[in-house]
């Protein structure tokens, strides 16, 4: 199997193996010199005859030119991978359907985007050349010993193979136990940030008990892994790594060099160059170690990108037709069934019904029911698994995403504003729209007032997600957007969901002025909202079970009248001091 990683990195690999090829060169070259050094400091000229001595330096001197510039070249190439890797995955988003990132979540891309392909920059910037010297330097380091005496060389291998046994004996189990702490910290985090995210409902509702119970739970099972995790191995494998520090690599090595030069098969400047490449040989061995973690993280960073940028593309037809719309076009959904990936029950099954040009029509039922997902499907969220739906009798499946979106504005229950001014917010994708326009948009959506009453008006600053602003303002800022688009066809999500008794009837204004000379396709819990529609369809587990005007509902036992009836129900609720709690007026 292709390693991950390095299938990425396609667009500087040979960035990265020039890095990889100076670093390792660079150590040859510290080696020669380190070589040169300890053979001649035993040599009886060696105080006289200093020409060793330069040759030495100048080595060192390109030995640092080389790993310096091994680590520019590197980084160089991290910055570039980081580039080309969020430009795929930018792109790779454009082309995926919408419902990618409501099915996975935006934290899910918000991790590949960041911690993943940070992951990586850090794997190409500084571990590449590091580890191109970690593999070179043992190598090297044990041929050139045995260069220089086998015997001696074969002593040192035996050392350091003794040093692997006991630091694997010691390791038994480290897997598992890793990967639980990597679980436990995961879990210790998460219940961290949401104790700390959720700070205004645990102070409202459980004076922060629960939440901090759940919290300190966490934390006590981290430290109790932690606890016997280092019970059970932290002496062994102190001890382990021990023996790859140099004092004992340089004890042994001078044990063996003792007993050889005692037999005389070896002479003073072997065991001096021995002595000296054995430190400098354990002590590249045990950064290889380490090492290995931040290759398995990178691997596991590279998998879940490779995963996200192989998945399909939302199909588009080569060579779109032209297709003319009408001035307000009509919409067809026939024989409609669609089921979530991996789901067994259907969201939506053999559903039909048809929305004449102008026409305003309303989805209601229960929550979950499949009425956002109908509304969804309509912009290619999903496509369905069975049936087709038709803008102007051309199934959407056979318009490019250009033809669609054009003929399309949404105003979703949650509208996302950008940590940009009102005015670019407003004119988001139509930057070419004058401003005067833009403020014709927002008088009809009701907003004009409360924004020229900021200090900044226009230019003021909404803050990312636009939390500067309440759930109502944001709605009418997504009405006055859509306004600005002008596009024929309106769906509309719980448009009214924010609404509250002091800016309900600023948004109901808004609301109709975008629905008029429109189709439109609403979709609204609060009933008085859509008594008007020219038709109003009931959905109930995924399939449509009435449709008619409100009046033609109400006027037979139906499950919209018991809807309605409920809703009418809610709105007579007071509060008491009897003993009920709860009364209707």
């Amino acid at each position: 199997m292709k390693n991950p990683i390095w299938a990425l990195m396609h667009s500087v690999r040979g960035r990265i193996y020039a890095a990889m090829a100076g670093s390792a060169t660079s150590y040859l070259l510290n080696l020669a010199a380190m070589v040169m050094f300890a053979y001649n400091i035993t040599q009886p000229q060696a105080l006289t005859n200093l020409t060793w001595l330069l040759i030495c330096l100048l080595l060192v001197a390109a030995s640092t030119v080389l790993r310096l510039a091994s680590f520019t070249i590197s980084h160089l190439a991290s910055y570039k991978l980081e580039v080309d890797l969020r430009s795929q995955i930018a792109d790779k988003l454009a082309s995926l359907p919408l419902g990618y990132i409501t099915e996975h979540g935006s934290g899910r891309v918000a991790k590949l985007m960041q911690y993943n392909v940070t992951n990586l920059h850090a794997f190409v910037a500084d571990s590449t050349p590091m580890l191109a010297k970690l593999y070179v330097a043992p190598l090297a380091s044990l041929l050139v010993c045995a260069v220089f005496s086998w015997q001696l060389s074969l002593w040192l291998i035996t050392g350091l193979t003794v040093g692997f046994v006991v630091l694997s004996r010691a390791m038994q189990g480290h897997g598992d136990t890793s990967a639980l702490y990597e679980e436990k910290n995961a879990a210790f985090n998460q219940q961290a940030v949401e104790y700390i995210q959720a700070m205004s409902v645990v102070r409202a509702f459980d004076s922060g008990s629960q939440s901090y119970d759940r919290l300190h739970n966490t934390t006590v099972e981290f430290k109790e892994l932690l606890t016997r995790w280092l019970a059970a191995s932290g002496h062994s494998v102190r001890f382990a790594m021990w023996l790859f520090t140099p004092l004992p690599v340089l004890l042994w090595v001078g044990l063996g060099g003792w007993w050889l030069m005692h037999l005389q098969v070896l002479e003073l400047s072997a065991l001096a160059v021995v002595l000296l490449l054995s430190g400098g040989l354990v002590e590249g061995i045990m950064p290889l170690m380490w090492l290995n973690h931040a290759i398995k993280r990178s691997q596991v960073a590279a998998t879940d990108i490779q995963q996200m940028l192989a998945q399909p593309s939302l199909p588009e037809p080569a060579q779109p037709e032209p297709v003319k719309f009408s001035k307000t076009p009509s919409i067809a959904v026939e024989n409609l069934s669609f089921r979530y990936a991996g789901q067994q029950a259907w969201a939506l099954q053999n559903m039909s019904f048809n929305i004449e040009p102008g026409q305003i029509v309303a989805l209601v039922g229960a929550s979950g029911s499949g009425k956002s997902t109908l509304a969804r499907l309509l912009p290619r969220f999903w496509d369905p698994e069975h049936g087709r739906i038709c803008i102007d009798g051309h199934d959407i499946r056979h318009l490019s995403s250009e033809q669609l979106m054009s003929q399309m504005a949404f105003v979703f229950q949650d509208n996302y504003l950008f940590d940009e001014s009102l005015l670019d917010n407003l004119r988001l994708g139509y930057e070419h729209i004058d401003q005067a326009l833009v403020e014709d948009a927002a008088k009809a959506a009701q907003i004009h007032d409360f924004i020229v009453s900021l200090p900044d008006g226009y230019q003021t600053m909404v803050g990312a997600g636009g939390v500067r602003l309440s759930g109502g303002q944001r709605q009418r800022i997504a009405i006055a957007r859509a306004l600005v688009q002008d596009k024929p066809i309106l769906v509309l999500d719980e448009a009214t969901a924010y609404a509250d008794p002091d800016n309900e009837h600023l948004l109901m204004q808004a609301v109709a002025q975008l629905m008029q000379g429109r189709t439109v396709l609403i979709i609204a819990h609060k009933l008085n909202t859509i008594k008007d529609a020219d038709q109003i369809l009931v959905i109930d587990h995924g399939q449509l079970i009435e449709r008619g005007t409100h009046d033609e509902l109400l006027a037979k036992p139906s499950r919209y009248s018991q809807l309605w009836q409920a809703y009418e129900n809610s709105q007579t609720w007071l509060l008491t001091d009897d003993s009920e709690e709860q009364r209707y007026a």
